[in-house]
């Protein structure tokens, strides 16, 4: 095959991966977004939906969550029209006024001592009575995606690297149901059978 030919194919299958990744997506369009939590120190967990109740089989116990979950595992942010108003970079600073203040005892990865949490949680408690609302999706030849929300708030994420191994970006499931993870990685769609879906983004 030429390369000619081989450029063609992997444009159709980016442009193919683009219309699947929205189309997935789209369930989010309409419901609010009421809560992100931090899994370890990778992921990042948005949740969507209506509250919900639900026995946590790794660690044990009870946690709410919501209808449908986005777990990101690359870089992100959440912009508004203006600024940048929280974004994955932050995590490695502490919390308070001055971000280059650091504490002795600093431990980034603890759970809210460090400015990622912060931000995070200020920006969901302005929006306790009225949660932002998911109005569309957008993604690209990449795999990133745009959340759009009402007020024009957007939670963005981008693949940033250029190692060349596969790695999970992200993924969109139904808490609780184990069938419904629809994975996007730097390679592609994952647990695709078109092995076309799973262009090289490089």
């Amino acid at each position: 095959m030429s390369g000619e030919n081989v450029e063609a194919r992997k444009s159709e299958g980016r442009a193919k991966m683009r219309s699947t990744i929205e189309q997935r997506l789209s369930v989010l369009i309409g419901l609010p977004w009421w809560d992100a939590q931090r899994v370890g120190s990778v992921w990042e967990s948005f949740h969507f939906g209506e509250r919900r109740l639900l026995e946590d089989r790794k660690r044990g116990g009870i946690r709410e969550v919501g209808s449908y979950a986005l777990h990101i595992q690359c870089s992100w942010r959440i912009v508004s029209q203006q600024e940048v108003l929280v974004g994955w970079h932050d995590k490695f600073y502490p919390k308070g006024a001055n971000p280059f203040d650091e504490p002795p005892d600093f431990d980034w990865d603890r759970v809210g001592v460090n400015r990622c949490d912060q931000r995070v949680e200020e920006l969901l408690d302005l929006f306790t009575a009225n949660p932002l609302t998911v109005e569309s999706v957008a993604s690209d030849i990449f795999g990133d995606i745009q959340i759009i929300f009402t007020n024009r708030y957007r939670l963005q994420t981008f693949h940033d690297d250029t190692l060349g191994y596969e790695r999970e970006l992200w993924r969109v499931f139904r808490p609780g149901d184990d069938s419904s993870h629809f994975v996007v990685t730097s390679g592609g769609i994952d647990n695709e059978d078109d092995d076309e879906e799973k262009v090289e983004n490089r």
